[in-house]
């Protein structure tokens, strides 16, 4: 179970590391959510990532 964990935290580092600019020009330094699908889970080997839904800001108030 760790090393599902591990793998898919690897995969969201991967998202944002690769697309940092449009993430900080869509939510700035607020609270957010996103879901996030790689194509290759079973493996723990990074293939592809992408966003399965747009991101989601949290209020604040």
């Amino acid at each position: 179970m760790y090393e599902k964990a591990t793998a898919r935290l690897r995969w969201v580092v991967h998202l944002l590391a690769i697309d940092i600019r449009a993430l900080w020009g869509q939510v700035g330094n607020e609270p957010f959510s996103a879901v996030v699908d790689t194509d290759d889970p079973v493996a723990h080997d990074q293939v592809r990532t992408g966003l399965l839904t747009p991101f989601y800001k949290h209020d604040q108030s």
